[in-house]
């Protein structure tokens, strides 16, 4: 008895020391604990809004597919997901293991197809999701100016699409969108800015844990959580 008593003494103890880091430290395997999104990627995990794969891991650098997208969107906002008898797009078949959160997400308005397809597969580009981000910041009430002159800091700030300028920009003020650090860019001139040695990639492919990012960073600007 005393020895039982003894061990839990312990176990509680080694608990209250290492506290629940210990814990998450094993959640994903491939997620370092000095990841840039470590711990908006494991507060939505704690959410429930994302999962690993099957293997545990989390494939932070993944590219996120529009129908990955479409369900982190309709779980983070708690959207009731729509069971229609056969989809608005015409590539997502009935079955399908995202068509009730897509359906969701593109009944509010927050996502939309393209000539009646969803291309659930497909990745999502960084614009895209600012696009999506800002169209739901709006809605819950933290419009943005539209002013676009943030973006000319940066390299490749004029590679924005025009249709995505605004909302890029607001992003990026709203703490919602990443820039990338340029990792070829090797000058030490004195006339480099540290905003200019880093990109936007507006047309690069958003990863999950950019994803993951953008929309917890949503939710608590907007008070949702």
């Amino acid at each position: 008895m005393k020895f039982i008593l003894k061990t839990m003494v312990i176990t509680v103890l080694i608990s209250l020391l290492v506290g629940p880091f210990a814990v998450l430290a094993v959640e994903f395997p491939d997620l370092p604990g000095d990841h840039w999104a470590y711990r908006e990627i494991i507060e939505m995990k704690n959410l429930k809004i994302i999962a690993g794969a099957k293997d545990g891991n989390f494939y932070p650098e993944s590219p996120v597919t529009r129908a990955e997208f479409a369900t982190m969107i309709t779980k983070s906002l708690k959207l009731p997901v729509e069971n229609p008898g056969k989809s608005r797009f015409t590539d997502v078949p009935k079955g399908y293991w995202a068509m009730g959160t897509i359906e969701a997400a593109a009944k509010a308005g927050f996502i939309v197809g393209y000539q009646g397809k969803f291309r659930p597969g497909d990745s999502i580009s960084r614009q895209e999701t600012a696009v999506i981000i800002m169209k739901i910041s709006e809605k819950y009430g933290y419009s943005d100016s539209g002013a676009t002159d943030n973006l000319i800091r940066y390299k490749d700030g004029k590679d924005v699409a025009s249709w995505a300028a605004s909302d890029f920009a607001g992003a990026l003020r709203f703490g919602y969108m990443n820039e990338v650090k340029d990792e070829d860019d090797i000058s030490d001139s004195p006339y480099d800015t540290p905003w200019f040695k880093r990109l936007l990639k507006p047309a690069s492919n958003a990863t999950r844990a950019e994803a993951a990012f953008a929309l917890y960073k949503l939710l608590v600007k907007t008070g949702l959580i």
